[in-house]
C-alpha cells in the first residue's frame, strides 16, 4: 500500500510496480483538492486509487490488514499512523521524513532548518512507530542549506534525493529483507508542529536585513499552500507577502524603507529587499 501525495509518491508507485503486480498495490491519498497526479499516476499503472479523508482513513487501512502481510509506504504524507495499526504484527510501515532523524522531528522541517540557520537539513526513510517520526533508520543523505536556500527547494531537492534512497532499498524490502539500523531518540526531542511557525507567521519589519531575508526563505514554498503566507503589518493594515526578490547591493538613493500602494523596499544592512504585498 502507498499513501501520499506530489511528487515522491508518484516516483515512488513507478518503482513499486516494476515488481509487484498493479493488482495488488492499493494507492490511499487524503484528498484535499480536485488535481491530482498520483490518481493520474494510478490510472496509468492500473493500480487502485482510494481518494480519503482524514477521518476514514483508518477504516480503509484495517479493511487491508486482513489479507496477510502488509507493506504501508508513507511518502510525503502528514497522516499519524495510530498504534493500533503500527502494532499490528501483519504490518511493516515506512515513513519519508524531511530531516536527518533523530533530529527534527515533526512538520515543516524545511520552514524550520532555515530560520534556525542550520548548515545542513536531509531527508530519512525510516520504519514507523507509534511514536511520530520514530523508528529504525533504512536510508538518509544530506542536503546543504546555503545562503539563499528557500523552503521550496529543501523539497524538491529532497523528493529527488528520497526517491533514489528509495530505488536502491525497495527491491530488497519487498523480498523480505532485514535492514535499518538503530539511532537514539531523545525523550525530550522537540517535536515541531503544525500550529507552531517561525515569528507566528508575522514579519518584523523593524528586524535585520538578515532576519527579514532568512524569514522569507524559510516561508517560501514557491506559492503552494504548504503553510499560510507571511504577513506584515505597516501603518496598522495587515498585508500578506506575495513574492519577494532579494538584492546583494543596497540603493543608496532610496531610504530604508519605501511603501507605494503594494510595493515594499527594505533597503538596509548592505542589502535590498522588493517584497510584493496583498492586503489581508
Amino acid at each position: 500500500m502507498l499513501v501520499g501525495s506530489g511528487t515522491i509518491a508518484c516516483d515512488c508507485l513507478n518503482e513499486i510496480v516494476r515488481y509487484v503486480n498493479g493488482s495488488n498495490i492499493h494507492v490511499m491519498e487524503i484528498v484535499e483538492s480536485s488535481l491530482s497526479f498520483l490518481k493520474e499516476q494510478c490510472k496509468k499503472n492500473s493500480v487502485e486509487y482510494i481518494p480519503c479523508l482524514r477521518e476514514n482513513i483508518l477504516e480503509h487501512f484495517m479493511r487491508y490488514t486482513k489479507e496477510g502481510e502488509i507493506l504501508i509506504i508513507s511518502a510525503n504524507n502528514e497522516y499519524i499512523f495510530p498504534a493500533e495499526l503500527v502494532k499490528q504484527e501483519n504490518v511493516t510501515i515506512i515513513n519519508f521524513h524531511y530531516s536527518l532523524l533523530p533530529a527534527y522531528r515533526g512538520v515543516n522541517i524545511p520552514t524550520w532548518v532555515i530560520y534556525n540557520e542550520e548548515k545542513y537539513t536531509g531527508v530519512t526513510w525510516h520504519y514507523a512507530t507509534d511514536q511520530i517520526d520514530h523508528g529504525k533508520i533504512i536510508a538518509q543523505k544530506e542536503i546543504e542549506i546555503t545562503e539563499s536556500t528557500t523552503a521550496f527547494d529543501i523539497v524538491r531537492k529532497g523528493m529527488k534525493i528520497g526517491n533514489i534512497l528509495f530505488v536502491d532499498f525497495i527491491k530488497e524490502l519487498l523480498n523480505g529483507e532485514k535492514m535499518g539500523y538503530d539511532v537514539e531518540y531523545s525523550v525530550d526531542s522537540k517535536l515541531f508542529r503544525k500550529s507552531i511557525l517561525p515569528q507566528g507567521g508575522v514579519l518584523d519589519l523593524t528586524d535585520t536585513a538578515h532576519n527579514i531575508q532568512k524569514l522569507l526563505r524559510a516561508y517560501d514554498y514557491h506559492g503552494s499552500n504548504v503553510i499560510p503566507p507571511l504577513k506584515t503589518k505597516i501603518k496598522d493594515q495587515l498585508w500578506q507577502v506575495v513574492r519577494y526578490e532579494i538584492r546583494e547591493q543596497k540603493d543608496t538613493e532610496l531610504p530604508e524603507m519605501d511603501f507605494m500602494e503594494n510595493d515594499l523596499i527594505v533597503n538596509k544592512d548592505g542589502g535590498k529587499i522588493h517584497i510584493v504585498l496583498r492586503k489581508v
